[in-house]
């Protein structure tokens, strides 16, 4: 049965054994499973069990990962997406959503209105033995309210023996297990359906390709509510009896803590993106020895795509091997393998199919030789279902088997698969997709705007930035005010980190926006936009006016006491923005300790003012 295959490892695992660690806290096999129990119990008695998926809008990591895994174990498919986004983002998922019964934080049931859904709900109250902003939101509650919530606290008499909730239940590799809402290329996200048959082939791959057992200890702190930071994390390592270990937020101002997890853990795996990668290699090479760890095996690089100098500089500098990964979520998470075997290995490739099948055709169709440019095609047990309450989509892009990838490739003569460029409009920052239309269409609707175009900028950091050029009434609204009108709507990381009033958007005979026109308005204004800031010799000036770009405020909103807790927008991702602006502007390099201590924007100016110097 397929929940048998699925939990066969966890439940033979030994009581004190850890299947997940996030920061200080704990969650133990054995502890999962009584979990799991009371959660069956709790979904039989509001007669939802198996009546549809459960949506969990929760932020806290372990509780989070502990409700998903638990449903997903016991058969009840899952609603997955980001519960920190804006009403706005969060309105347009769950106005189309199916769903039976909703356990959520309090907070953001009362954000999202999830109550106004008349579904049956279960809310999720942190126990009291973890301080921090929890603690703030339970406002002195007991732990033993009168109210059931999640975790739940039921009768040992009333909880249903684990062998019998596995053997009793009837799901089949057909049946849906989870709905994952990703960025696509339209501008509203689509719900990819992942059936039970796909999970477990896609796990199974991840097992034997990484060669995963009870005694893994995997470093994965990518966002849950994308694959790769939930498949490639919990749930591969309840399926194979592993652990997995999130320490803290990935970020400069923590990677000591987050490398010197990896000797202290005994982490085995280390699951990053191309932009993590590339600020280790440039900030964290003073911890590197973490990585000669004797149970170190390697670094899986997914999400986004991995330039060929990193790839070969990170293994050089820390001694270690990358494997480099491509899917989509509609593929689960990977289709291709490069590494760690060295038949499937190419640096500067995808790898080659593992588990899956693939084609590559040109516009007719028709398969193209090798060496020849075509989009790829990928076939396998690991596909979606298709895009949930949207046939039209799923269409278009599944289509006898084959699933349409919009990506370019090009297949060489040793089989490995070579990526080109990308035929879909997609950006992706930092392993995030963004779709530009979702961008734009939030731009566009503020009322003294005209149109926008929004585009994908090239970042040696990101992979690439959010960009765009509107055409505006700017007498009437200025760039910060559509960036502040962004930010009500959109999440951090797709408010563009460009944005320039233009006076007109070049078009061809159809009417439509001209592309190739547009990247050139836009590379001209950016480079008038470091000219600006190098020009001014005044270096209080200059760190002032560079941080107004980066965190998209004016500059009379900021002084040299401005510092991330009084300053709208300056968060990890725009505080990395600041350093390299200023290194750029600059023409200086700052230090891991350099940037970990720029915690106002007068000791950035010190720090500079000391390099220039």
């Amino acid at each position: 049965m397929i929940l048998e295959k699925f939990n066969q490892q966890a439940f033979n695992k030994k009581n004190n054994s850890i299947w997940l660690s996030v920061a200080d806290e704990t969650l133990l096999y054995s502890e999962q499973i009584a979990r799991l129990q009371k959660l069956y119990s709790w979904l039989k008695e509001n007669k939802v069990l198996f009546g549809g998926p459960i949506l969990v809008a929760v932020e806290d990591d372990l509780e989070r990962i502990s409700l998903i895994n638990a449903l997903i174990s016991i058969g009840q498919p899952v609603i997955i997406f980001d519960p920190t986004g804006t009403q706005y983002e969060t309105s347009r998922i769950l106005i189309d959503c199916q769903f039976c019964a909703v356990i959520a934080e309090e907070y953001i049931s009362e954000k999202l209105k999830l109550l106004d859904y008349k579904k049956p709900y279960l809310k999720v109250i942190k126990p009291k033995k973890t301080a921090g902003v929890f603690g703030r939101l339970l406002g002195g509650k007991t732990i033993n309210e009168p109210e059931i919530s999640w975790p739940l606290q039921i009768d040992s008499n009333d909880i249903l023996e684990l062998e019998k909730i596995i053997s009793s239940n009837q799901t089949s590799s057909e049946d849906l297990a989870l709905v994952v809402f990703t960025s696509g290329t339209t501008n509203k996200s689509k719900g990819v359906e992942i059936q039970y048959g796909a999970l477990l082939s896609q796990i199974n791959t991840l097992k034997n390709q990484f060669k995963l057992n009870e005694s893994s200890s995997l470093l994965n702190t990518l966002p849950l509510h994308h694959v790769d930071g939930l498949i490639q994390g919990p749930v591969v390592a309840w399926f194979t009896g592993a652990s997995v270990y999130r320490p803290c937020i990935f970020s400069a101002q923590y990677l000591d803590s987050f490398l010197n997890c990896i000797y202290r853990e005994r982490i085995t795996h280390l699951i990053a993106v191309p932009t993590m990668l590339s600020l280790i290699h440039r900030l964290g090479r003073e911890w590197g020895e973490n990585f000669e760890s004797p149970d170190f095996k390697f670094v899986v690089s997914c999400a986004g795509h991995l330039e060929l100098s990193l790839w070969e500089s990170f293994e050089d500098d820390f001694n270690v091997r990358v494997v480099n990964m491509y899917g989509l979520t509609e593929t689960v998470t990977s289709a291709l393998f490069s590494g760690p075997d060295d038949i499937s290995r190419r640096i500067g490739t995808l790898g080659k199919p593992i588990n899956s099948k693939v084609k590559i055709i040109n516009n007719n169709g028709e398969t193209v030789n090798k060496g020849e440019t075509g989009e790829l095609l990928i076939s396998s047990a690991q596909l979606m279902k298709g895009y949930h309450g949207d046939m039209k989509s799923s269409s278009e892009v599944l289509k006898e088997g084959w699933l349409y990838s919009g990506d370019l490739v090009k297949e060489l003569e040793t089989g490995h698969i070579e990526l080109v460029g990308r035929k879909k409009n997609q950006i992706i920052s930092g392993g995030k997709n963004i779709s530009p239309e979702e961008v734009a269409e939030v731009i566009n609707s503020h009322v003294n705007v005209v149109e926008s175009v929004v585009l994908g900028q090239d970042d040696r950091e990101w992979g690439e930035s959010v960009a765009a050029l509107v055409v505006a009434d700017n007498k009437k609204t200025s760039e910060v005010d559509l960036i502040s009108w962004c930010r009500t709507r959109l999440s951090e990381y797709k408010i563009p980190r460009y944005l320039f009033f233009v006076d007109k958007l070049t078009k061809g005979p159809s009417g439509k926006i001209i592309i190739l026109d547009a990247h050139k308005q836009l590379e001209e204004r950016i480079l008038s936009l470091e000219e600006s800031n190098t020009n001014d010799k005044n270096i209080d000036s200059q760190v002032l006016k560079i941080s107004a770009n980066v965190f998209r405020i004016e500059k009379t909103e900021l002084s040299l006491s401005s510092s991330p807790e009084n300053t709208d927008g300056w968060d990890s991702l725009a505080h990395m923005n600041l350093v390299i602006e200023l290194e750029r502007t600059f023409g200086i390099s700052l230090t891991t300790r350099d940037i970990m201590h720029i915690d106002t924007l007068e000791r950035a100016v010190e720090i500079c003012r000391l390099k220039i110097e």
